[in-house]
């Protein structure tokens, strides 16, 4: 009966208490969150389908190039929104853990000891909880825990993981620029000149790149974006349709009858053209075997040899030709005697096929197999292609004599520089020539019919796309079409695997959310203000008789002990007089319990957390530590490897290793110093407790345990509590280590460095006194320079291997190495040669001090009998005068009207030409070249010969060179690593200069002494320098006869740097003139092969290593210096903090009269008590442990605490010595 009163007394005090709850409980709060999370998802799902429509975000033509904002963006901006919402949340979270015991005891039946006062969600690890709260039913804390869970461990890991920056390809329409026609076929029979030719020489002698839209097998009709104006992308690629121009060949035998006449042989091509050939070639010097390769085409010529013009084969047969090889030797008798003879007849046709290509925005050239027919092949008409002119040249080696051209483009191709490399009997005709250039082949390998249809073939395709190119370049017709351009770039990449989860993910945490939003509403809640104090427990139990009485026999007990005891004993909330919260308990009697029956002892075992024993400790920081030396060596590694190898090139596996699992150690490390900040929290009320004569305010009204540890620093500032705030800051470093450690991998391409070793094929002594090999000095002319210095700059090909504008360095030996993937280049310190050229205006005044130019002479065309048209003095340091003579001059037409010549001329100190050896200090003649313009009026009898004249001298240099260079020796970059040596140190200072007085007479080589146009009224060019300079100003003023002389200042650099470019040309193509070593010379290099590596970000390495090293620290300094274990339990439940107080005066003197928590301990009165922790006589009578008012406790003595005497204890934080 009795209990049944109690009952209905409770139920009828359950209406009358107030419902309090924390605001991060209430709707308004969890309800924004919610709405938070799914913006978030919103956010993620916005952003990955942007990048992957846009293919990326914030894109840039390099990785390196992002700005700092994007930067930060993608690399911390996702961590740092995932930090301060998981730091949100673990506001409510902890809200809902502690207030978890309340909403127990507001139950109207009550809860067990077990699921309230004894409930220890607030210090028990993140990981144990929702287990914990799934097997009692707590549905709030189980729901929030796992909400927690999946943000430390999942959310933002994968957050720090979800963008990365990457290479992506981008394909977009664009407007295009067609040509769609090739010039007039009488404007391409002007264009069709030996400048052709020189193109294909330099790509099959001098290992030049194919021009623009053409490769060695087809030329394409060229097409440009049609906003010139807009720059290329790097390494953007274009896509068109256009038309592709090829030329086929059909060969077959011809029908071979051997003449009477010694070594001939008529050749019948089967379909009516028929001629006879004499083999009378010999082979060369020295050899007694050669081999002997003819071509002839068509068209006939007083320059050449063979040809098939003639009554027995018409005009009909004029696109074919015929190839005949035949190999010579000299019998034991001394004649000469062929054999093996081969001959083909092939016919030449052209084409031109609509066809889909992809080529390089940058050079022009297409890539390999990216041509898609588009169309029907079709013949090219005559009206389309003037297949005349080009035959013509390629059988004659010239073209026709009219009209009048440049004199480069009209003179006959001459390329005997090559061919000392080949064993051919001589003269050849230049497509000879190109086909072996061609051929890998030896020419006596030709004797095979399929060999020499293939190598023939091969050059008539390279001198088609050489001819296409010129064609080409100045088509009349223009079409506009539709494009595509292909272009990487570099960009923030949202990676749409790791987005997917993280939005079902942080779907999944709405769910949860708007389940612990319903179960915390549902429960109900009978507190009328804030539990976050022990001064509000004990206030809720001091008018409860039966629960002091029952809790004070606890006060020794160890959690384990408290559990048992009180398992089964039920507890409940009700309102008492003065209407605050009063906790009671059942009891199935309601009679006091005698404390005398109960209690045996009041001696126990100190104890601590194991969180806080000395092994815990130390464990902890020595994975702190370990993390700060991963990160040093991965920082040295990478300093050492030039950045980290990615381990995978697959961008979600790359992203987790270098985000999430730097971001995981730290999500998983940051809950575990956030408990252990929490435990220092919990009983720093004790520790100052137990100093003695404490004032409530800061120990038993302190809210410590009511906020995470990072948002109490400022409480703890204010207490002095300098520990507790290291460990604060500690709890809010490791948010920020955190994001430091998201950002610290990071990606970027750099180029790898790895050691070869190269051997030197030449070394810097000279092998002989000449520049040029002894079969050039028989009277042969030599050009090679030329060809390859016009093909550089008119059509922007590669100069020869181991060549620049500058310099030629000797060469080193490729040295194959056994690795995966191909270099990029090599880089080694090679010698380099060169030349310093200066010039300086010459005056024509013979007043002048130093140097005059006599050129009177120069009016006439032709100059009188014994006249060398015009003197240059110098004048020597002794005061005398040298009279020097041009060696090179062009004679020809007088002048008529408004004219111009250009003279460009060696100097000799006598009338004539000389190669050989001068003493240097007779070669002020030799050392100088003269370059001139001159303009004239012949008309005008009042104006004067105009003129603007340089003498220019060069002195030939050497230094080591850091240089980069390609597979196969073409020279990409260098810089001079040292100063120039003394050229003296490899040899005399007079073969240096005879080495520079050859190339001034190679260099100023014109070719023939009378010219059609010495003087001439038209723009036209009568030799090599102004030829090329023509194409590098991009201008024909110099040879214009209507404007004015250029001026010397504007001309001497492009003077000078032109004879640079062709001296280190000339040296580059006889490097034969320095040695080759006697003994094997290493040289160290390096293979240079571009990768992205993974880097360490200095900023956040740093910050990472000094927030692990802090922490550390702070660790140690918590660890040394905690107070020594005291406590037979850890005061973090609510049963276990009353405990300590249940009967003592405190608990039932505390507040007493107050209106408030803690308005009773700051009110002004005459008597404050203080409060302190130790032993105190209760007021059962007996001695207790725990909180008690001043002067009735004493501090804890040896008495009371039972020792551990082993290390081993005291290390696992069980007690102390």
């Amino acid at each position: 009966m009795a209990v049944k009163e109690f009952m209905l007394e409770r139920q009828a005090s359950v209406s009358l208490i107030g419902g309090w709850k924390p605001v991060t409980m209430q709707a308004p709060v969890l309800l924004s969150v919610i709405v938070l999370t799914l913006v978030l998802a919103g956010s993620i799902e916005f952003l990955a389908q942007k990048s992957q429509k846009q293919g990326g975000l914030s894109l840039s033509e390099c990785s390196d190039c992002l700005p700092g904002i994007v930067t930060f963006g993608y690399l911390y901006a996702p961590t740092v929104i995932s930090v301060l919402y998981s730091l949100l949340w673990s506001w409510i979270d902890l809200d809902i853990r502690r207030i978890q015991p309340w909403l127990e005891l507001s139950r109207p039946e009550g809860a067990e000891a077990s699921s309230s006062l004894l409930l220890d969600y607030p210090s028990t690890f993140l990981a144990f909880i929702p287990f914990s709260a799934w097997k009692k039913g707590h549905w709030p804390v189980f729901f929030s825990g796992i909400t927690s869970m999946l943000l430390f461990w999942a959310i933002t890991p994968l957050q720090s993981a979800i963008m990365g920056v990457k290479s992506v390809s981008f394909s977009t329409n664009i407007t295009m620029v067609a040509h769609s026609s090739l010039p007039s076929p009488q404007d391409q029979a002007l264009m069709m000149d030996t400048a052709v030719l020189y193109t294909a020489y330099g790509i099959a002698w001098l290992e030049q790149t194919h021009p623009s839209f053409t490769t060695a097998d087809y030329a394409l009709m060229p097409f440009y974006r049609a906003d010139s104006a807009s720059e290329n992308h790097p390494g953007e690629n274009l896509t068109a349709v256009t038309n592709m121009l090829t030329t086929e060949l059909n060969c077959w035998e011809p029908i071979m009858t051997e003449l009477p006449v010694s070594r001939s042989y008529k050749f019948d091509n089967g379909q009516g053209c028929t001629v006879d050939v004499g083999l009378f070639l010999a082979p060369q010097e020295h050899k007694n075997e050669s081999s002997e390769v003819l071509y002839m085409g068509w068209d006939g010529n007083a320059i050449l040899d063979y040809y098939l013009e003639s009554p027995n084969c018409t005009r009909k047969f004029s696109n074919q030709f015929l190839a005949v090889y035949a190999h010579l030797a000299v019998s034991e008798i001394g004649n000469l005697e062929e054999s093996n003879v081969t001959a083909i007849f092939c016919e030449t046709s052209y084409f031109k096929q609509p066809v889909s290509v992809t080529i390089s925005a940058e050079s022009g050239r297409p890539l390999n197999n990216s041509i898609v027919s588009m169309g029907q092949k079709q013949p090219l008409g005559k009206d389309e292609f003037n297949s005349t002119a080009l035959e013509y040249l390629v059988g004659v080696g010239m073209p026709p004599p009219t009209p009048t051209r440049d004199y480069p483009a009209a003179n006959t191709f001459e390329p005997w520089g090559s061919l000392a490399e080949k064993d051919v009997a001589r003269p050849v005709v230049p497509m000879v020539n190109i086909a072996l250039g061609l051929s890998d082949d030896p020419a006596s390998d030709f004797y095979n019919v399929t060999t020499l249809e293939r190598v023939f073939t091969a050059a008539y395709k390279t001198i088609f796309s050489a001819a296409i190119s010129r064609l080409a370049s100045e088509t009349r017709g223009t079409e506009y079409k539709t494009g595509e351009s292909h272009y990487t770039l570099n960009g923030v990449v949202v990676s749409r695997t790791i987005s997917a989860i993280l939005e079902g993910l942080l779907l999944l945490l709405a769910i949860l959310m708007a389940a612990t939003l319903y179960t915390s509403t549902k429960a109900v809640s009978k507190l009328t203000a804030d539990p976050a104090t022990l001064g509000f427990a004990l206030k809720s139990v001091q008018h409860s008789r039966v629960v002091l009485n029952r809790l004070a026999l606890e006060d020794c007990a160890d959690a384990a002990s408290l559990q048992l005891s009180l398992a089964g004993e039920r507890f409940f909330i009700e309102k008492g007089v003065t209407g605050n919260n009063i906790l009671e308990m059942e009891s199935s009697s309601r009679v006091d319990i005698r404390t005398d029956s109960r209690r045996k002892e009041t001696e126990y075992h100190p104890t601590r957390p194991k969180e806080l024993s000395p092994l815990t400790g130390c464990l902890l920081v020595c994975i702190l530590l370990t993390g700060v030396g991963i990160l040093i060596y991965f920082k040295k590694q990478e300093e050492h490897l030039q950045g980290l190898p990615r381990p995978s090139e697959n961008f979600e596996v790359l992203q987790l290793l270098e985000n999430y699992i730097p971001t995981i150690f730290t999500t998983l490390l940051e809950p575990f110093l956030v408990l252990m900040t929490r435990l220092f929290c919990i009983l720093q009320p004790f520790n100052t407790l137990r100093k003695g004569n404490c004032n409530p305010e800061k120990t038993l009204e302190t809210k410590y345990t009511s906020l995470p540890p990072q948002l109490i620093l400022w409480r703890s500032l204010r207490s002095r509590d300098f520990l507790l705030t290291a460990l604060c800051i500690m709890s809010l470093l490791v948010n920020l280590l955190t994001v430091a450690l998201g950002g610290t991998f990071n990606e970027l391409p750099v180029q790898i460095q790895y050691p070869v070793t190269f051997h030197a094929a030449r070394v810097p002594s000279l092998s002989r006194d000449t520049m040029l090999n002894e079969l050039y000095l028989a009277g042969k002319p030599y050009q090679d320079h030329f060809y390859a210095a016009y093909t550089n700059i008119s059509g922007n090909t590669t100069l020869p291997p181991w060549v620049t504008t500058q310099y030629t360095f000797l060469p080193v030996n490729e040295i194959i190495q056994e690795r995966s993937g191909s270099a990029d280049l090599f880089r080694a310190n090679l010698r380099g040669f060169g030349t310093e050229a200066k010039c300086e205006p010459i005056s024509t005044s013979l007043t002048a001090p130093q140097a005059v130019a006599n050129i009177t002479e120069l009016l006439r065309g032709v100059p009188q009998s014994g006249s060398p048209g015009a003197t240059f003095n110098f004048r020597h340091d002794n005061g005398t005068w040298q009279t020097c003579f041009p060696t090179s001059l062009l004679w020809g037409s007088n002048a008529t009207g408004i004219s111009a010549r250009e003279v460009v001329t060696p100097l000799s100190k006598s009338y004539g030409y000389t190669y050989g050896n001068i003493p240097y200090e007779n070669s002020m003649c030799e050392d100088r070249f003269i370059v001139g313009w001159l303009r004239v009026d012949s008309k005008n009898q009042t104006e004067s010969l105009r003129s603007t004249f340089l003498q220019c001298q060069a002195v030939m240099r050497t230094a080591m060179f850091d240089v980069d260079f390609d597979q196969s020796g073409h020279i990409l970059a260098y810089s001079r690593s040292g100063e120039f040596d003394d050229m003296t140190q490899f040899m005399s200072l007079n073969m240096s200069q005879t080495i520079v007085r050859q190339a001034n007479k190679l260099v100023n080589y014109n070719g023939r002494p009378m010219n059609d146009y010495a003087w001439h009224n038209a723009t036209m060019v009568a030799d090599w320098w102004n030829y090329l300079m023509r194409f590098k100003l991009n201008s024909t003023d110099l040879v214009d006869p209507s404007l004015d002389i250029p001026k010397a200042e504007d001309m001497i650099p492009v003077v000078q740097d032109l004879y640079q470019r062709l001296f280190a040309i000339l040296v580059g193509k006889n490097l034969d003139m320095f040695q080759e070593p006697s003994t094997l010379q290493s040289i160290n290099g390096t293979i240079i092969v571009t990768e992205t590596r993974i880097f360490l970000d200095n900023k956040a390495y740093l910050m990472s290593v000094i927030i692990l090293c802090l922490t550390a620290a702070v660790l140690i300094w918590a660890y040394l210096t905690q107070s020594a274990a005291y406590l037979p339990r850890l005061p973090s439940t609510l049963g276990s903090m009353l405990a300590y107080t249940a009967a003592s005066r405190a608990v039932r003197e505390y507040g007493d009269s107050a209106t408030s928590d803690q308005e009773s301990w700051h009110q002004k009165a005459p008597f404050k008590p203080t409060f302190s922790f130790g032993k105190y006589l209760g007021v059962d009578g007996n001695i207790h442990v725990g909180i008690e008012m001043d002067p009735f406790v004493t501090p804890i003595d040896g008495t009371v605490l039972r020792r551990r005497t082993t290390a081993k204890s005291w290390f696992r934080g069980k007690g102390e010595e």
